[in-house]
């Protein structure tokens, strides 16, 4: 029982927007949709964190002397007055 816990909460957690937003949206498609959407930002917030965490904790580099933008285009950086 304890290998299929996590399993089994995530699958609920999903279930349960899936099912919220279905009857919110009055859609089984916006719900999907929807499980979709939390999936992705899921695996956008994981490969940020195991990223930085290889950077930081791996290669012992400081994460304020680092350029924190160099995945993102140049046209879409965002650049900070100091």
């Amino acid at each position: 029982m304890n290998l299929y816990l996590p399993i089994l909460l995530i699958f609920s957690y999903l279930f349960l927007i899936f099912f919220f937003s279905s009857i919110e949206n009055k859609s089984i498609y916006i719900g999907f949709l929807s499980v979709m959407a939390v999936l992705i930002q899921f695996y956008g917030y994981g490969i940020g964190f195991l990223k930085s965490t290889y950077y930081i904790r791996l290669l012992k580099r400081n994460p304020k002397k680092e350029d924190t933008n160099s995945s993102i285009p140049k046209l879409m950086r965002i650049e900070l007055k100091k």
